[in-house]
């Protein structure tokens, strides 16, 4: 397999966590790992390690020929980041692990997703968090950013009527793709300007009717989001899918969404979800 890792290197915290995240890869099923930098400059590049200007900490290699590192001075998006390393892919069936540089999952949750990979017929794998912990500047309670990404999913699903014939709902944002290069490489992004990038790989993917599968993972510490919550409001309504879609679905994606995800809703009271929901997307 390969595995494409957009990093945006903010401090010393940022590198520790990639090297964290590199680390755990089981080199032996990757061909190659190829590493998007995000705007960071970089000292001159030694074989072994990446030194990065105004930062002590290095990022070790520990095998220089399975690393492509792409460096972009200029600051990416993830979704940019990730288009750039899927032009160095191949055209072929060969799977590729899109993966966070911020040390995502717990080690032998990795170790298992690795191996199922590695093995797998399925078109697409789609990670399964064991909890799903995020928080934003703007959140209205501790729950804000994940009620959201759950609304959202919902309302993919029954957007595209992919649910209809699901056995479980999967965990759409959870971070972790992995897909055959050939599919990669016919995602459009160009219309993702910073949030929403799963969502519209899903999309595309599910108007194929490929065949995805889900792994369950362990994530790792809870994480701040990179974005607000009225960001992501004002993101998810310009994607094309969503631009137009009529208010009779958001309802019904606002009352489905603690059945669809009913793990993530065990100690939460469904009023008080509806009603933060609701005021998250202004229907009120």
């Amino acid at each position: 397999m390969y595995i494409i890792i957009p990093a945006l290197i903010k401090n010393e915290h940022s590198i520790v966590l990639l090297q964290r995240t590199i680390d755990k890869i089981n080199l032996t099923l990757v061909i190659q790992i190829i590493i998007v930098l995000q705007g960071q400059k970089l000292k001159k590049n030694n074989p072994e390690y990446i030194e990065f200007n105004n930062l002590k900490t290095p990022l070790i290699l520990q095998d220089k020929n399975k690393f492509t590192i792409i460096n972009f001075e200029k600051r990416l998006s993830k979704w940019k980041a990730i288009e750039i390393g899927r032009d160095k892919l191949p055209s072929n069936k060969m799977m590729v692990l899109l993966l966070d540089a911020d040390d995502p999952i717990e080690e032998k949750s990795f170790i298992n997703l690795q191996k199922t990979i590695s093995k797998t017929n399925a078109d697409c794998i789609i990670g399964k968090r064991n909890k799903i912990i995020l928080y934003a500047d703007d959140q209205k309670s501790t729950h804000s950013r994940v009620f959201l990404e759950l609304f959202t999913n919902t309302l993919l699903l029954l957007n595209n009527s992919r649910q209809e014939n699901l056995k479980e709902f999967p965990d759409i944002q959870s971070g972790i793709f992995s897909l055959k290069s050939s599919y990669l490489k016919g995602i459009d992004f160009s219309y993702i300007e910073q949030y929403g990038g799963e969502l519209s790989m899903y999309y595309q993917l599910a108007q194929k009717n490929i065949h995805f599968i889900t792994v369950k993972i362990k994530t790792n510490a809870s994480l701040q989001s990179t974005y607000k919550v009225d960001e992501i409001v004002d993101a998810i309504f310009k994607l094309p899918y969503f631009k137009n879609i009529n208010n009779q679905i958001i309802s019904e994606a606002i009352v489905k969404t603690p059945s669809f995800y009913f793990e993530y809703f065990k100690n939460i009271n469904q009023k008080e979800y509806i009603k933060e929901i609701t005021k998250i997307l202004k229907l009120s």
